[in-house]
């Protein structure tokens, strides 16, 4: 069953509004190339950390992240709580779908993640005056697993499944649960007792997940 809510605004911008992806690491940035879409993310990665990253592993820590398009133009992400993933490695390379139609982005370990949808990234960075580059990216869509009941979940990264369902991890301490969410489709799956929480456009839509 899904309920529908509208909310304040909350994400402002100021000043503007295949896997088709190669990943290279280069003194201390890591850089995700959609080449569907010609956008870079690029991972500034913490300084204490990125020498013993590897490509293979979600657990990142990271200072900045930007996107950047071919004609350099930039934007800039702000997770919401970036401290506790800079603290606990939250971030991850893959953060291209493998169709190359979504970016997924941590906006913190219990606030869930961000979605931007290919074509919208592309349009907002084309669009850019380059005197606005380094303009702060609204999240077009953003994704959290909560408890009715209980207090904020904690959320993990796992990969995708099929061309544009994300996999993550939520729960408390060790008591992790597994969720699917298909982003074409708007379907969560997994533990039935926990719920989704889908942000867009100032709408939240509320998902019981279906039972895996």
């Amino acid at each position: 069953m899904r309920t529908i809510l509208l909310i304040p605004l909350f994400y402002l911008m100021s000043g503007c509004v295949s896997l088709a992806a190669e990943t290279q690491q280069n003194m201390g940035v890591l850089s995700i190339k959609n080449n569907t879409f010609d956008i870079i993310v690029d991972i500034y990665l913490d300084k204490d950390f990125y020498k013993d990253f590897s490509l293979d592993k979600n657990n990142i820590a990271a200072q900045n992240i930007s996107i950047t398009n071919k004609e350099n133009h930039w934007l800039v992400f702000n997770p919401i709580d970036p401290d506790t993933l800079r603290s606990s490695k939250g971030y991850y390379s893959k953060v291209w779908s493998p169709d190359s139609k979504y970016l997924v982005l941590p906006l913190g370990r219990f606030e869930g993640f961000a979605i931007f949808d290919s074509g919208y990234l592309q349009n907002n960075l084309k669009n850019l005056v380059t005197q606005y580059n380094g303009t702060e990216l609204v999240p077009e869509k953003t994704f959290l697993i909560f408890s009715e009941s209980g207090p904020a979940l904690w959320h993990e990264f796992v990969g995708w499944e099929g061309e544009h369902t994300l996999v993550v991890k939520a729960g408390l301490g060790k008591d992790l649960k597994q969720f699917r969410y298909d982003i074409q489709k708007e379907k969560l799956s997994g533990y039935k007792y926990w719920k989704g929480r889908i942000t867009q456009s100032r709408v939240i839509s509320v998902d019981a997940a279906t039972q895996e």
